[in-house]
């Protein structure tokens, strides 16, 4: 599993720096409907709550014990009284929650359209993404189109859907997206071997648009839910993919990290993926018992042998068995599941929350060749784990991180151990973070200081310095970057401005930074070589109803000079129903 860099400083960061390519757009747009639409703390359940970025099980456990004592929150200033609660935490998820839902803002029709172009430009230099979704309860239509900088056609791809939500049915018919368990089978993220934390497996998020531009994921056919006395979901898939894919959906991976949909043309839509399953789940009380089941069909009967990840289809069924329990202060989850030729692997883990700290345990096992096609993939077999203790107190925030995971194949151990400190002096928040792995030695270990100074309530200041080294046999390789960066945020107004310089003495040493880009854009720079980079990036609210974002890069590498402009507008039509 590659290593996880959780920066906890700047916002946006915490979900979404990490070292890998993961399919994130899903989260980041739950995080901007969050943002339209806030969590009512005196009505969410835990369901509910777990969906706000930054806040662990215990922090919505904490929010619900304490309004149950105290009763309904006046206001959300309130919620920095609950146990644990530090102002830092409190900041982040202000723009989540809200007291009031007397009006509730309902969108009718949102419309985004990107452009970006990349210099120096080759024959199909821009890319073009577009998204249109027409609300009308309870209906919801959503058509989605994108090229990247390796097609010919706006429409190379293209996913078009209907959703209806009835409460407790939902119908889908086109493209979609099921998440549903831990993701050992089902998830809309891909494995969460390589996603950013544990958190995000927690809560299901059940049938959702398929938005998305990776162009293998997903599912194209129609899925219905329903209760009665049971949790009932029904689904079915057939559509055309890329042979030379992995199990995540991706096609192609080019040395700065870049995914390319259909680099290799002639292997475009050359295998035919069929899939038909149900997910059965019953609650009592505080358990939840769940069953997936679903059988795959690949035409012909493997993937490309060029894929990154060897992946060799077939037909066969695919089932798990999930269990939940959750207590006042101690959530317990599991699941098993039975994959491609009969191999069985698992997750099983606990969270529980102390008066002067959280802990969370996790444990994962996966045999060699173990790959269900929309969730964990491991080729290698995965034996592993992850331990972690947080606690927020007066003096600074702590948090420490223990990994471990055994290769089957090769028969080798590999741990990482992380330590992070927080504190808020003032209107200054610094943060120290620190790594080391180790395999037969310590072969890799970096810090970093983040500074972030806020003297005026919408303009702050970010420092971040870190480095990393690499310990090959006799070798030390070292990567160095500092970052500066200076940010407007206002109601109807966000400006960025970053400058940063890198030196890293060889590849392995390379380093990810996460910066903002255009609304719905992930961007996880990677940084390796010696140079410096920059970004300028604005958005604006010109009305209620039109949003304008426009973002220029620059990075120099080792004397080549590459430049990326991009503009987005954003058109949201929304009505108040009391």
């Amino acid at each position: 599993m590659m290593l996880i860099f959780m920066i906890m400083l700047i916002d946006d960061a915490v979900i979404f720096e990490i070292e890998g390519k993961n399919d994130l757009e899903i989260i980041a747009r739950e995080i901007e409907m969050l943002r339209i639409a806030p969590i009512d703390v005196n009505k969410a359940e835990f369901s509910e709550l777990i969906r706000i970025p930054y806040l662990s099980v215990n922090d919505c456990m904490r929010i619900i014990e304490y309004r149950r004592q105290h009763g309904a929150y006046n206001n959300i200033n309130e919620l920095i009284n609950v146990p644990g609660m530090d102002r830092i935490l409190f900041e982040r998820i202000k723009p989540y929650v809200t007291t009031m839902t007397k009006k509730i803002v309902v969108e009718k029709y949102h419309s985004r359209v990107r452009w970006q172009r990349f210099f120096p430009d080759h024959e199909y230099a821009d890319d073009c993404y577009s998204k249109h979704e027409l609300f009308s309860r309870p209906y919801r239509v959503y058509f989605i189109n994108e090229k990247d900088r390796y097609e010919r056609s706006l429409f190379d791809y293209y996913a078009v859907g209907l959703m209806t939500d009835e409460g407790k049915r939902h119908l889908v018919i086109g493209r979609y997206n099921l998440d549903l368990g831990k993701g050992l089978v089902l998830s809309q993220a891909g494995s969460f071997l390589y996603g950013s934390d544990l958190r995000l497996q927690i809560e299901e998020r059940g049938i959702i648009p398929y938005t998305s531009v990776i162009e293998n994921g997903g599912f194209f056919g129609a899925a219905l839910s329903d209760s009665l006395l049971a949790h009932l979901t029904l689904f079915y898939s057939n559509q055309k993919i890329d042979a030379r894919i992995d199990s995540n959906g991706y096609a192609y991976s080019f040395f700065e990290g870049d995914h390319v949909d259909t680099q290799s043309r002639s292997y475009k839509d050359r295998l035919n993926e069929e899939l038909i399953g149900y997910d059965v789940k019953y609650s009592y009380d505080r358990y939840l018992f769940a069953n997936r089941t679903y059988w795959c069909k690949y035409e012909p009967a493997f993937v490309s042998s060029d894929s990154l990840r060897g992946f060799y289809g077939d037909h066969f069924w695919i089932s798990s068995v999930e269990f939940n329990y959750h207590g006042q202060s101690f959530l317990m989850f599991g699941e098993v599941a039975r994959a491609h030729q009969d191999r069985i692997g698992g997750i099983f883990g606990f969270s529980n929350g102390f008066s002067v700290c959280d802990f969370t345990a996790a444990v994962q096992y996966f045999p060699i060749g173990f790959i269900s096609p929309k969730g964990v993939e491991s080729k290698n077999g995965y034996l592993g784990g992850a331990f972690e203790i947080s606690s927020r107190n007066k003096f600074c925030n702590f948090n420490a991180d223990l990994k471990y995971e055994k290769n089957a194949e090769s028969d080798s151990m590999l741990y990482r151990f992380a330590l992070a400190f927080e504190r808020k002096v003032s209107f200054l928040v610094g943060r120290l973070q620190m790594n080391w792995r180790y395999a037969s030695n310590f072969d890799r270990a970096g810090s970093a200081i983040l500074i972030r100074a806020k003297p005026f309530r919408s303009v702050f200041f970010d420092l971040r310095l870190e480095d990393k080294y690499i310990f090959a046999q006799d070798s030390v390789y070292r990567g160095l970057i500092g970052c500066l960066e200076i940010g407007l945020d206002k109601k109807f107004l966000k400006l960025r401005l970053r400058y940063g310089i890198f030196d890293t003495e060889n590849y392995q040493a390379r380093l990810n930074v996460y910066e903002i880009d255009l609304p719905g854009v992930i961007n996880n720079r990677m940084l390796y070589g010696l140079g410096d980079y920059s970004f300028v990036y604005l958005s604006g609210n010109l009305t209620s109803l039109l949003t304008i974002s426009s973002k220029y890069s620059i990075i120099r590498r080792d004397n080549n000079l590459t430049h990326k402009i991009g503009a987005q507008v954003d058109m949201r039509i929304k009505n108040r129903d009391q």
